[in-house]
């Protein structure tokens, strides 16, 4: 199965950040997240754990109060219960997989 950014659905569209859901499996949602220059995704808590993965660009993600620049390739984890947002601080666009570890809640 072969599934395009282009062919997922947006779950999050807000000032300038864009997500899109690809695909639910195993325990798993994956959204391609992308931030134009400039924008963020507020700070926020999910009862569940989330990977981020840099796919292009730069920024800054923070995880209770800790922050942390990220750049292409980088991945970071985020435990269930934490506060986090996530900010693009480049001049292109910052484009994450971001892995959201649902368990059995699909």
């Amino acid at each position: 199965m072969k599934i395009s950014e282009s062919q997922g659905e947006v779950v999050f569209d807000v000032g300038g950040a864009c997500g899109r859901r690809l695909h639910v499996a195993n325990g798993c949602e994956f959204v391609v997240l992308t931030l134009r220059p400039g924008s963020e995704v507020a700070s926020h808590v999910l009862d569940i754990a989330v990977s981020f993965y840099v796919v292009e660009g730069v920024g800054k993600l923070i995880s209770d109060g800790v922050s942390c620049d990220v750049v292409s390739g980088d991945l970071i984890e985020s435990t269930a219960g934490s506060e986090r947002s996530v900010i693009n601080a480049g001049k292109n666009d910052l484009k994450l997989l971001v892995i959201k570890h649902i368990g059995d809640s699909e």
